[in-house]
């Protein structure tokens, strides 16, 4: 039996106008959108969707990490909230500031999210 997946643009979230366009190197189906011409592979969306209700917000220890990356040779920092015990990452955050701040607003966010999940 075969799954059905909903279809939806990454770019500008049409969800109606396709054109299937070969598989990738891992046999999964691409398609081509009509309206803006993005290649994609829907997989990732589906798979997200499927770890969305293990991730356990309950959890009682969540860290958070932060990483400097360059991106067009400017330094970034990237902060990750992460489950001690599944070791999912439950939310990032990207910004050109390391302090304090970016890291509250990070956990507020996923707070946020929190709430909505349960």
């Amino acid at each position: 039996m075969q799954k059905i997946v909903s279809v939806k643009c990454p770019k500008c979230n049409n969800k109606d106008s396709f054109y299937r366009y070969g598989k990738d190197r891992d046999g999964y189906q691409k398609y081509l959108c009509r309206k803006c011409n993005h290649q994609f592979a829907p997989f990732f969306n589906n798979l997200s969707l499927e770890l969305i209700p293990m991730l356990d917000f309950n959890s009682d220890e969540w860290h958070a990490d932060e990483t400097v990356v360059k991106i067009s040779g400017q330094k970034y920092y990237i902060w990750f909230i992460i489950d001690s015990e599944t070791r999912f990452v439950l939310g990032f955050h990207l910004s050109p500031y390391r302090n304090s701040e970016q890291v509250l607003l990070c956990l507020t966010l996923l707070k946020i999210l929190a709430m909505l999940m349960l």
